[in-house]
Order: structure tokens, then C-alpha cells, then sequence
């Protein structure tokens, strides 16, 4: 009859609708596809084992037993993270990655809050790479910027929370972070910044790296004692 409504789904606005979310599903699909599965792929080709492969400094002591010279390539004394005071290491996560403990390798919640800062910035100003992530870029040189390597560095890390546990993660991580100049873990940047054992640090002497982390070159107690 001339003055009888159309049912909803027979009219104009939902067909649209539907035809939008059917084009919608095609192109996640294709993306998907084309995009995202060839780089899950590729995340099973890395060996895990390489995580484990710590370059570290020879020592070389004199006969009384004190240490004379290092000869390295990358500066680094590997230590357990039993050795790593809890401070240290609280402060270095709350900063770095403070769901570290609740998320399978990536964070959405802080992805999420990331790219909204983005876009209200206009650039990237938010990374939202977790511990995990930075120690599988680290790991693997994946230094490419762009969508691909963000990815690709996601779904390694989700391969190392399966196969590592966070207390074995945080100690690869804390063994193979670059603090500035030629210092990679904590240990040797306790060393050379302080001359102590990590485990001998202060409270104020643990804070100081976990900055260092954050900005080794902006932080530097060497360059920028203030800042630092």
C-alpha cells in the first residue's frame, strides 16, 4: 500500500551498509592475505637459538689476578639476572614496558594508545615496541621502518613468549641492551660508568641506567653530566 513503510532491510541506507561491510571483510581478507600471513611466514624462519648468542668481551688479568684489558668487538659481561637488582630491574620495565608481565609479546592496549597519540600528533611520536619486540629487533637487525618490520618484529615476539619465560626474556633483554658508547648490558655499563658489579649499585647508580636505556646518547654521564 502507497502509505505502508519498507522493512529496514529493504531499505536503500542498508543495503549500503551491507555492501560496505562486505567490502570491508574482502579487503581485511585480501590484506590479510597478501600482507600479513607471508610475514607470519617468515617469522617461523628465524632460529630463536640466535637470542642465546651473547657476543661478550675477552678479559685479559695480570698474574695477581686483576684485570688488565678487554678486547671486544661489542662490550658485554653477561650476567643472571639474579645478579640484577630488583629496582633496577622494576624501573627499567615500568619505563620500557609496564604490561610486560600481562601481554603475549605485543601490547594492544599500549599499540591502541599509541597510534591515537599519533594521529593527534600528526607524526609518530609513539613506538609501542615491548621488551619483547626490542629484544627481537635487536636480535635479528630488524632496523627497517615501516609497517612490514613492525609486523614481522610482532609476530617474533609472539614465538619468544612461547618458547622463553618473562624471566628468561628480561634477562636476554637486559643482557644485550645498548647503554651508550660501546656498552651493551648491564653489567658492563655498571663497570664503566660506575665502576662497580650491577649488583653492588645504588639505588641513584640503578636509576641512572634505567634512563640510559630510555636515551643513551641524550643521558650520557659521560657528555651530558646534567641531563644525566
Amino acid at each position: 500500500e502507497a502509505g505502508l513503510k519498507l522493512p529496514f532491510y529493504r531499505r536503500g541506507w542498508f543495503s549500503a551498509l551491507v555492501a560496505f561491510a562486505l567490502l570491508c571483510v574482502v579487503s581485511a581478507f585480501g590484506v590479510y592475505s597478501v600482507v600479513v600471513a607471508p610475514l607470519r611466514r617468515d617469522a617461523e624462519k628465524f632460529d630463536l637459538e640466535e637470542l642465546k648468542k651473547l657476543e661478550s668481551a675477552s678479559i685479559i688479568f695480570d698474574r695477581d689476578g686483576d684485570e688488565m684489558a678487554r678486547l671486544y668487538v661489542l662490550n658485554r659481561t653477561p650476567v643472571p639476572i639474579t645478579e640484577v637488582p630488583q629496582h633496577l630491574i622494576d624501573a627499567l620495565v615500568a619505563q620500557e614496558d609496564s604490561r610486560f608481565f600481562k601481554h603475549d609479546g605485543v601490547d594492544y592496549i599500549g599499540l591502541l594508545r599509541a597510534v591515537k597519540e599519533n594521529i593527534v600528533a600528526r607524526e609518530v611520536t609513539q613506538g609501542a615496541s615491548t621488551v619483547t619486540q626490542q629484544l627481537a629487533r635487536q636480535t635479528f637487525k630488524l632496523l627497517e621502518r615501516s609497517y612490514k618490520r613492525k609486523i614481522l618484529e610482532a609476530f617474533i615476539a609472539q614465538r619468544i613468549e612461547k618458547h622463553f619465560s618473562k624471566a628468561e626474556i628480561l634477562e636476554l633483554y637486559l643482557n644485550r641492551i645498548f647503554f651508550g658508547v660501546n656498552f651493551y648490558g648491564v653489567q658492563a655499563a655498571a663497570k664503566r660508568y660506575f665502576d662497580k658489579n650491577v649488583w653492588e649499585l645504588r639505588l641513584e647508580d640503578q636509576a641512572l641506567l634505567a634512563g640510559l636505556a630510555k636515551a643513551p646518547t641524550r643521558f650520557s654521564p659521560l657528555d651530558r653530566p646534567q641531563a644525566a
